[in-house]
This record gives C-alpha cells, structure tokens and sequence, in this order.
C-alpha cells in the first residue's frame, strides 16, 4: 500500500479568540487536496491535507484570516491575513 505525502499547519495566537478558520492545500502535478480547519475560543488551531505518494512535484499553503480580539491596541490591524507556503519538493520514489 503507498504512503502518503502531509502538508501541516498550527496556528497559534496569545490568548484564546473567538475563532480560528483557515484553510490548507497540498499540490502536486498529481492533483491538489485543500482541507479546512477551524478552533472556537482556543488559542491554537491545527490542519492537515494528504494526498497519495507518488514521484512528482508538492508544494503546500496554508491562509488563515483573523481578527483581532477587543481590547487589543489602536494600532493593531483589526482584520489580517496569515498564510504560510513551503518550498516545492521533487520526490524521485516514495
């Protein structure tokens, strides 16, 4: 049975907020898997997208959009956008 090639992501903030939602994809020249994920009141979130091994090009990305929490600073953006993307890999065998 093959394995599988994961992409993962943790978001984490300093205190727990009202949600965190985003969203992850895995892309090869196979195909792509996204997943969503999402946390309610916690501090930390966490995702995964797999897809089949098999030699080939991957790369992964992740973008989660978040708001601040009330009582946060003026000069803190309210709304911003985390996204976070690895390097592309060529796997020759799996």
């Amino acid at each position: 049975m093959p394995g599988t090639v994961n992409v993962r992501v943790r978001v984490t903030c300093t205190k727990p907020v009202r949600m965190i939602r985003g969203k992850i994809g895995l892309f090869s020249n196979h195909g792509s898997k996204i997943k969503a994920y999402v946390s309610v009141g916690r501090a930390a979130a966490k995702g995964n997208a797999a897809l089949v091994c098999r030699a080939g090009y991957y790369e992964g990305e992740s973008a989660t959009p978040g708001t601040a929490p009330p009582g946060c600073t003026p000069h803190t953006p309210h709304t911003a956008n985390m996204g976070a993307k690895t390097a592309k890999v060529h796997l020759t065998k799996c």
